[in-house]
């Protein structure tokens, strides 16, 4: 046979080392990839679900309304009075006014019998820094209705006659204004019997 006509045999790979693990154990069997590509794909998975749960966790901390958000607020008393004379009972409120700039949730206080008062409100002791509408009511007690049918049935009225004017009893009508700033607030309620007085209060 001609020279050109010999065939060529592939040529045959050196023998692997004596040292090289395929010589010793073969190649790995098909399962064992099988195990080493499922354990690969769970760690990636649990890397991805805990890269989402810091990304979560991170967005709800930033929008969850925290303490930080509340709005600040300090300490306020006074002596509220009608003509100069203190109101013995009553109940006055602090609404942030909206149209001043001030928000916030509103304070609430009981008058006491010498006319003093120590607002409270949810976020704690006192009113939110700001401007206010001030309102001033006759305090309401449970009473016994003696004109119901059966003379028992409960009826709000009130422990004493009132004497604070009915106008000064809606906030942001009332006129009565109020700035509570930083720090300790005195701040007296000076309500007034006639409309044309009128009605002032300072910080």
């Amino acid at each position: 046979m001609p020279p050109c006509c010999v065939p060529r045999l592939p040529k045959k790979a050196p023998p692997l080392p004596s040292a090289h693990p395929a010589a010793i154990f073969g190649n790995p069997p098909l399962i064992c990839l099988n195990l080493e590509s499922r354990a690969k794909m769970t760690i990636s998975r649990s890397v991805t679900r805990l890269t989402c749960l810091a990304l979560a966790t991170t967005f709800i901390s930033g929008c969850g309304g925290g303490v930080d958000d509340a709005p600040a607020i300090a300490p306020v008393k006074g002596v509220v009075t009608l003509d100069g004379q203190p109101v013995t009972s009553g109940t006055i409120t602090f609404v942030p006014a909206s149209t001043m700039g001030t928000s916030g949730p509103a304070s609430t206080a009981e008058i006491s019998s010498d006319g003093t008062y120590t607002l409270a409100a949810a976020a704690g002791s006192g009113a939110v820094i700001g401007n206010h509408w001030v309102s001033v009511e006759c305090p309401i007690v449970e009473g016994i209705n003696s004109s119901s049918a059966d003379g028992v049935a409960p009826v709000n009225v009130s422990a004493a006659p009132c004497t604070i004017p009915a106008r000064y009893g809606v906030a942001r009508s009332s006129g009565v204004t109020v700035e509570v700033k930083e720090g300790e607030n005195d701040i007296p309620i000076e309500l007034t019997s006639s409309p044309a007085a009128g009605a002032g209060s300072s910080s």
